[in-house]
């Protein structure tokens, strides 16, 4: 099993992991790429980026491989939000939370809620007004978690807010958790779930993270070579390797 990053991407704590479980299983191979374009097709064949959505996009296509669409917000899911979310434009999310349809083509965020300060808001981040994103009414979350799931089952939880040092999830929490994913029937192999508690102690889906691409917390439960294989096993759905993997 194969794993490549960029030169620019391997001190992240993504390549770090998978180097760290590479290191400790001689069934897993990692190289360091200075250009995708670059690259002979062999070395490329069947291996699973780890880094960033362009580097992810760019061994896509030396793959011919196509990238599924963003994910955030699942039909199924939707109930879980506990929040109005729907499809606009930036000239529309005034006084709104702000999310991109297209994944990272901005960064997301609470846009002013007056007039003045929310065009010059856009101004400052070279937006166009008519852009389609994700608008959604404004929810204070207390406390993060990341739960990455596989084959309907979670592997690992991390806490990725900024708040309290490990807070635990309630078990009310967890069943929860595991409601959305049994809600979930059509999903696909590998993707993480971001949940999060409200300033008013609800639990609420914060979004959805497809398995590739998506951040490694060493401070969560996930171990490296869990996290190194549930990134492969997305991945090879992607490309249609899993149908030679036995997937």
């Amino acid at each position: 099993m194969r794993f490549v990053t960029h030169r620019s991407l391997s001190n992240s704590p993504e390549w770090r992991a998978v180097y760290l479980a590479a290191m400790l299983d001689d069934t897993l191979e990692t190289r360091v790429l200075n250009d995708v374009e670059e690259t002979a097709a062999a070395d490329l064949v069947e291996a699973t980026p780890i880094g960033s959505v362009e580097f992810c996009a760019a061994v896509a296509r030396a793959q011919g491989a196509t990238m599924p669409l963003p994910m955030d917000y699942p039909a199924p899911l939707m109930p879980y939000l506990g929040r109005s979310v729907r499809h606009g434009t930036l000239a529309e999310s005034a006084g709104l939370f702000t999310k991109p349809l297209q994944t990272k083509a901005f960064e997301a965020f609470l846009a002013p809620s007056s007039s003045t300060a929310h065009k010059q808001a856009l101004v400052d981040r070279n937006l166009d007004p008519s852009t389609a994103c994700w608008i959604s009414e404004p929810v204070t979350f207390v406390h993060e978690w990341r739960a990455y799931v596989a084959l309907r089952q979670v592997l690992g939880v991390a806490q990725y807010d900024l708040g309290e040092a490990d807070a635990n999830m309630s078990s009310l929490e967890h069943g929860k958790l595991l409601e959305m994913i049994e809600a979930w029937s059509d999903a696909p192999c590998a993707y993480a779930l971001d949940v999060g508690r409200t300033d008013r102690g609800e639990f609420k889906l914060v979004e959805v993270n497809d398995g590739w691409g998506t951040g490694y917390y060493p401070s969560g439960s996930l171990k490296p070579a869990e996290y190194a294989r549930w990134c492969a096993m997305r991945w090879a759905e992607i490309t249609g390797m899993s149908q030679h993997l036995g997937g």
